[in-house]
């Protein structure tokens, strides 16, 4: 697409007669970056014979192909005012006549350092994200990492570095346990973090936003959010639609905290869906909004979880399972569905459900292990009709309380 661009936007042009020349197509350049701090960086490595740039594409020129190789190695990926670019051979390799080699811009140190994003995965869930950072600290400094919140095992870190991400990755793989691979997608959202961890720049304290979805489902008012999401952030305004709800909070970091502590949680029993908490692309002031009377309301306080229990010996019987969740809580409600192999267990907790996650799954049981993990597709009611069937009879274990 980006080539059909060029080849319209130089229509008419003569064609150059020098087929020598090699063009790249350098892509995903940040708003933030100029045509002369592109011209720098590619100084730095070629003989740059001319630079047709274009909002957040451009065109280079180099002399052969083992250069244009060579630029490839150095800034594909590269992060550069933010995000990484994207460079590689142009199709076809035709040059315009009217290029001219540019002027190099003076000496911009700050360009010199290579910037790599890379994606950690295999990581601990009850693992710190700080232990994953410090790995990348002997080459270099980490600027910042996040956690993925929806996936804990996973998360970035940003790394300012006179290394190459070949040796890194290189010398980082299966360091700890951790798989490290270098990223560079351009859709990056840097809004579904769980832990965060930044070395530098950390911002001021600012409001920030939470988004919640299909509140009016929970039967929760702007009192009882206010009072529940201050269990774990200081609060400072609420705002509830129809369909979702906006809740602001003191800080980013507190507000990540809220995400960690709430995403995925089960208010009023298991009966209602789960709660949908992240963090909102919008701040500032359209988001912050009064803060409602909070009404106290203890049987708020302690997590309701879903979980999904798979890989079940069908000779087992399920009140095994259930006993491997009792030492955590008390169960609400469980179900063990009809083809007898997984099923499906709601657990009220003062633990994390990460915590519960990790210890129960990969137990052994009857000759299987089993394959513990939070759901937060379904609440009870999506599963009355699948339990465990006994002479036509279906049976659901229920905890005396409902």
């Amino acid at each position: 697409r980006d080539d059909a661009v060029h080849r319209k936007s130089q229509a008419g042009l003569k064609i150059s007669s020098n087929k020598s020349l090699v063009s790249l197509l350098l892509s995903n350049i940040s708003p933030n970056v100029k045509a002369s701090d592109i011209i720098y960086l590619l100084s730095l490595y070629v003989d740059l014979q001319g630079l047709s740039y274009r909002d957040q594409y451009a065109y280079a020129y180099v002399p052969n192909r083992s250069q244009a190789t060579f630029a490839i190695r150095e800034l594909n990926f590269r992060v550069i005012g933010g995000q990484p670019i994207q460079v590689r051979i142009a199709y076809p390799f035709y040059v315009t006549a009217n290029i001219a080699k540019p002027t190099i811009p003076r000496e911009r140190p700050w360009l010199k350092p290579y910037c790599w994003r890379f994606l950690v995965s295999n990581i601990h869930p009850e693992e710190p994200l700080k232990q994953v950072t410090d790995l990348f600290r002997r080459f270099g400094r980490p600027i910042f990492s996040f956690r993925n919140a929806t996936k804990p095992s996973s998360g970035w870190v940003l790394l300012e570095t006179d290394h190459h991400w070949t040796t890194i990755t290189e010398k980082l793989n299966k360091k700890g346990g951790v798989i490290v691979t270098i990223c560079g997608d351009a859709d990056f959202n840097p809004f579904v973090v769980d832990d965060q961890v930044v070395e530098e720049k950390r911002p001021a304290e600012v409001p920030t936003s939470l988004y919640v979805s299909k509140a009016s489902t929970l039967s929760l008012d702007a009192s009882d959010l206010a009072y529940l999401f201050g269990l774990y952030a200081e609060v400072v305004g609420v705002h509830i639609n129809r369909d979702y709800a906006f809740v602001t909070v003191k800080s980013q970091s507190q507000a990540v905290q809220a995400v960690h502590e709430l995403n995925g949680r089960f208010v009023g029993g298991p009966t209602l869906p789960p709660l949908e908490v992240s963090l909102s692309k919008d701040t500032g002031s359209n988001l912050c909004f009064d803060l409602p009377p909070i009404r106290e309301r203890p049987d708020l306080s302690e997590p309701i979880w879903g979980f999904v229990v798979k890989n079940i010996d069908p000779e087992v019987p399920f009140e095994q399972v259930r006993q491997l969740f009792l030492r955590f809580g008390t169960i609400c409600w469980s179900v063990r569905h009809a083809n007898r192999t997984y099923g499906s267990v709601f657990l009220q907790t003062s633990h994390h459900w990460r915590t519960v996650g990790t210890k129960l799954d990969g137990v052994k049981l009857g000759g299987h292990r089993l394959s513990v993990f939070q759901s937060m597709r379904f609440s009870c009611t999506d599963v009355m009709t699948q339990g465990e069937k006994n002479n036509g009879y279906e049976v659901l274990y229920q905890n005396m309380k409902y």
